[in-house]
C-alpha cells in the first residue's frame, strides 16, 4: 500500500471489536497506516459498531457483498471469527481486494494500540492538564507530569494511592461529594481551597477500556487564567452597569439623601464592602457630617456623634483635608491614634475616595470591612469615577438647592419686611413689598399701580423729583432724606428714605427702602417745644434775679445764630447752638446778687464767684437730654483761642466750634450793652 493515498477499508462484523476499531481510527491518525473506514456490515442491524457507523455517516449493510460494487473499497477486515464466512468472503470477493481476517486483525489491532498508546502517553505528557489513570477499585495507576506538577507535594507519591483520598486532599469534602454524585460531565471545583496553590480547576471523569479491564480517567484543568478572564470582564461589565445606574440614578432623583442611600446600597453590594459611607467635610470645627450611610441588613448601626476626625483620627483626616485617596490594607500598619481607634470601631480594611466641590475636597466616601483585603487598582479606578458621578450631582443638587432657599429666604425677608422696599424704573414703580403698600393704605396690586410722584406731599414733590433724577443721572450714587407722604385717605405720614441707582434689565432704576418716621418726627416736635418752653423759663428766671443783663441772653443767641449760618452751620446744629445761647448764663443762680450787680470793679475773690456760673450751668444741664451737648458748650463758652479763657484753659480746636461762636457772640453783645460796671 502507498503512503500517500488513503485506503478505504470495509469491517465484516459489527460487535464490540468493530466498535472499538473505529473508535481507535477517530481519535489517532497513524502514519503507519493510511487508511479510513468507509462502511460497516453484520447481519444485525442494531449491533454497536453498525449503530456507531450509522452515526458517523459510513455504509452500513446487513450484506458484505454490497461492498464489492464500491471501488474505493480495497480492503476487507473481517472480525466475526467465522470460518464458514471467511471462506465465502475468499470465494466471492474481486481480484484486487485484499481481505484481512480475525487473526490477522487482532494482530494489527494490537499493533495499532501500541503506537495508539505510545502516541497518547507522548500527547499527555506534553499537556498542561492533569490526567491520572484509576483501576475498577479506585487505585492510581498511572498519571502524566502535569499531574505531579499541579498537585506539589500530594503528586509526588501518587502510584498506588486511593483517588478518593486523594480527591479530599484536593478537592475537599464537599468537592469530593460533587464527583461522587456523577451528574455532570464536567465540574467547576475549587483546589487545594484556602491553601496558598488555591486555583479554579475545570474537572471531569471518563470510563476507558485497558486490556479488556474497566477504567476511569480524572482529567483535571487549571482555569485560571481564563477564571481571571472572566472575572475581569464580569467586573468590567458589573462596574459599567453600576456606573450606568447610579448615573441615572442621580439624573432623574428628586430626593437627593434618598438617592444617596441608593447609591451607597449598590456599592456595598458591588464591591463586597461592609459599610459605605458619605461624609462631608467641616474644616472649621475638624469634623465629618455624615451625609448617608449603607451597611448589610444585621448588621448594627454605628454611633457617629463622637467621630472627631481631626482629636481621633489624624492621620487620616489630614488624607482627607488634602483629598487623598485612603487605601488602609491591614489597620495595624497606621500610626496612633488611628490604629486603635478603628480597632475601636471594628476596622481594619478601610477605602477612602475624595469627593471634590469647587476645586478643594468637599467630602469623601468610605468602605470599610473589619477583615484585611486587598483593594486592586482597577477597583479603586471605578470607585474613582463613581464618586465623580457623585460629586457632579450632589454639586449641581446642593447648588441649585442653595439657590432655592436663598430666593426663598430673600422673598420671605421682603415680604416680611418692617421697612418698605420699592424699585422705581422709568417713572413708574416695578416692584413694592407688602410693607411699602400698607405704609400709604394700599394694597401690594393698587400700589403697583400708582405714579411714585403722587404720593408726594406737594411741598416736598420738588425735592424728592431732585433726589431721584441725582440717582438716575449717577451724579449722586445713594441719597438719604425725608418727606412728607400722602395715604391713600388723604392723611399726611413722614417718611425717611434711602436708594440707590442700579441696572435692571440694561436699564437704570432706583432700588431703595422707606421707613414711617412719623410718630419720631411727631416725639422730636414735642421733645423740641418742650426743651423750649424749658429754655424759656430757665431765660425768665436768670433775667428777673439779673434785670441789668435782661434780653442779653436772647441777643446773644441770635448774634450765635448769624454768625453760625454765615459758616453754613446746619439747621440742627444752629439749632443746639441757639438754645445754648438761650441759656449760657444760667449758672449764675449760684453767684450772690450783691456780686451780680456791684457797680465798678470786682475783687479777686468775687471774681472766682463769676467764674464759676459756667461749670454750674453745665452742672445744671447735665441729666436734661438734649439732642446737642449743652452743657459742654456752657462750660467752655469763656474758653479763648489763646488758653487764657476758663474754666479749663482750653485752646484752639480743643474747644467746640460753638462754644467758640458763642463766645464772640457774648463779648460782642456784652461791648454794644450797658453794664453797671
Amino acid at each position: 500500500m502507498g503512503t500517500d493515498v488513503e485506503v478505504g477499508v470495509a469491517v465484516v462484523g459489527g460487535g464490540q471489536g468493530c466498535l472499538e476499531l473505529l473508535q481507535l481510527f477517530d481519535h489517532f491518525r497513524l502514519e503507519e497506516f493510511r487508511g479510513r473506514i468507509l462502511g460497516v456490515a453484520d447481519v444485525n442491524p442494531k449491533a454497536p459498531g453498525i449503530a456507531y457507523a450509522r452515526k458517523k455517516g459510513l455504509i452500513t449493510t446487513t450484506d458484505f457483498t454490497e461492498f464489492y460494487s464500491c471501488p474505493d473499497i480495497e480492503v476487507m477486515i473481517e472480525l466475526t471469527g467465522d470460518n464458514r464466512l471467511l471462506e465465502q468472503i475468499y470465494r466471492t470477493k474481486p481480484t484486487y481486494l485484499k481481505v484481512i481476517d480475525h487473526v490477522g486483525a487482532r494482530l494489527f489491532w494490537d499493533l495499532m494500540k501500541l503506537k495508539a498508546d505510545k502516541r497518547a502517553r507522548d500527547i499527555l505528557e506534553s499537556t498542561r492538564d492533569a490526567f491520572v489513570l484509576v483501576n475498577r477499585v479506585g487505585r492510581i495507576m498511572q498519571y502524566n507530569k502535569a499531574a505531579v506538577q499541579m498537585f506539589g507535594d500530594s503528586g509526588q507519591y501518587l502510584a498506588g494511592k486511593n483517588i478518593w483520598e486523594l480527591g479530599r486532599e484536593i478537592f475537599g469534602l464537599e468537592g469530593v461529594k460533587t464527583l461522587a454524585k456523577g451528574d455532570q460531565k464536567v465540574c467547576n471545583l475549587i483546589a487545594f481551597q484556602g491553601a496558598k496553590r488555591e486555583f479554579p480547576a475545570e474537572v471531569c471523569f471518563f470510563s476507558v477500556e485497558i486490556d479488556e479491564e474497566d477504567c476511569l480517567v480524572l482529567s483535571i484543568r487549571d482555569v485560571s487564567e481564563r477564571w481571571r478572564a472572566q472575572q475581569e470582564i464580569s467586573r468590567l461589565h458589573r462596574y459599567e452597569m453600576l456606573c450606568n445606574s447610579v448615573a441615572a440614578e442621580f439624573a432623574l432623583s428628586s430626593d437627593v439623601e434618598a438617592t444617596i442611600r441608593n447609591a451607597l446600597q449598590m456599592i456595598g453590594e458591588n464591591f463586597g464592602a461592609e459599610r459605605v459611607s458619605l461624609w462631608y467635610i467641616s474644616p472649621r470645627s475638624q469634623r465629618l457630617f455624615l451625609k448617608g450611610e449603607w451597611y448589610p441588613a444585621g448588621r448594627k448601626p454605628r454611633n457617629y456623634r463622637d467621630l472627631v476626625m481631626a482629636q481621633k483620627f489624624p492621620f487620616l483626616w489630614e488624607n482627607v483635608k488634602a483629598g487623598d485617596i485612603i487605601k488602609v490594607y491591614n489597620s495595624d500598619v497606621l500610626p496612633e491614634p488611628d490604629r486603635t481607634n478603628l480597632a475601636g470601631v471594628g476596622v481594619r480594611t478601610l477605602v477612602g475616595l475624595p469627593v471634590i466641590g469647587k476645586g478643594t475636597p468637599w467630602g469623601v466616601l468610605l468602605l470599610e470591612n473589619s477583615e484585611t483585603r486587598l483593594w486592586s487598582d482597577a477597583e479603586v479606578e471605578s470607585l474613582a469615577t463613581i464618586v465623580n458621578i457623585m460629586q457632579n450631582s450632589i454639586q449641581r443638587e446642593e447648588a441649585q438647592y442653595a439657590l432655592r432657599e436663598s430666593e426663598a429666604l430673600y422673598q420671605e425677608m421682603v415680604d416680611k419686611s418692617l421697612t418698605g422696599i420699592y424699585i422705581i424704573q422709568n417713572g413708574s414703580f416695578f416692584f413694592v413689598n407688602r410693607r411699602m403698600a400698607e405704609m400709604f393704605g394700599y394694597t401690594t396690586e393698587e400700589m403697583s399701580r400708582q405714579e411714585p410722584l403722587n404720593l408726594v406731599h406737594p411741598e416736598d414733590r420738588e425735592m424728592v423729583t431732585e433726589k431721584i433724577c441725582q440717582r438716575l443721572d449717577g451724579s449722586v450714587p445713594s441719597v438719604h432724606y425725608t418727606f412728607r407722604g400722602v395715604r391713600k385717605d388723604g392723611a399726611e405720614v413722614w417718611l425717611e428714605c434711602m436708594g440707590t441707582r442700579v441696572i435692571i434689565r440694561g436699564r437704570p432704576a432706583i432700588i431703595g427702602n422707606m421707613v414711617d418716621v412719623t410718630e419720631r418726627v411727631q416725639n422730636e416736635r414735642i421733645r423740641i417745644m418742650m426743651f423750649e418752653a424749658i429754655t424759656m423759663l430757665a431765660v425768665g428766671m436768670v433775667e428777673q434775679r439779673d434785670p441789668y443783663t435782661a434780653g442779653h441772653q436772647r441777643r446773644v443767641a441770635e448774634i450765635a445764630v448769624a454768625i453760625g449760618r454765615q459758616m453754613g452751620l446746619s439747621e440742627s446744629r444752629l439749632e443746639g447752638l441757639r438754645l445754648a445761647g438761650l441759656i449760657h448764663d444760667i449758672g449764675k443762680f449760684a453767684v450772690p446778687i450783691e456780686i451780680l450787680t456791684k457797680p465798678g470793679k470786682l475783687r479777686p475773690s468775687e471774681f472766682e464767684f463769676i467764674r464759676l456760673h459756667s461749670q454750674v450751668g453745665a452742672e445744671l444741664l447735665a441729666e436734661v437730654p438734649f439732642p446737642w451737648d449743652i452743657a459742654s458748650i456752657i462750660t467752655q463758652h469763656h474758653e479763648r483761642l489763646d488758653g487764657s479763657g476758663y474754666p479749663a484753659g482750653l485752646r484752639g480746636d480743643e474747644i467746640y466750634l460753638e462754644a467758640r461762636i458763642l463766645a464772640v457772640a457774648d463779648v460782642l453783645e456784652a461791648m454794644s450793652s450797658h453794664r453797671p460796671y
